[in-house]
């Protein structure tokens, strides 16, 4: 399956005609019984508030860099 989606990927090298082009693999997660889902998603309570708070830095900058972006396309 890596192989694969590999392959895919590099042929929409070829293929794309556009930026942002997206093709669908036609593979799926197994859900049923998975065990990865509940692992990766976990937060521990104790990194709750840190990552909480790099969120908010996160979600600050990029408001930040948006607007600057903004005031760059209105200038011209």
């Amino acid at each position: 399956m890596q192989r694969e989606i590999m392959r895919q990927a590099l042929a929409l090298f070829d293929t794309a005609t556009a930026p942002r082009t997206t093709v669908k693999a036609p593979f799926a997660w197994k859900e049923e019984g998975s065990l990865w889902r509940p692992r990766y998603g976990r937060v521990n309570p104790e990194d709750r508030e840190r990552l909480l708070k790099l969120g908010d830095e996160r979600r600050r900058r990029q408001a930040k860099a948006k607007q600057v972006s903004m005031e760059g396309v209105s200038s011209k």
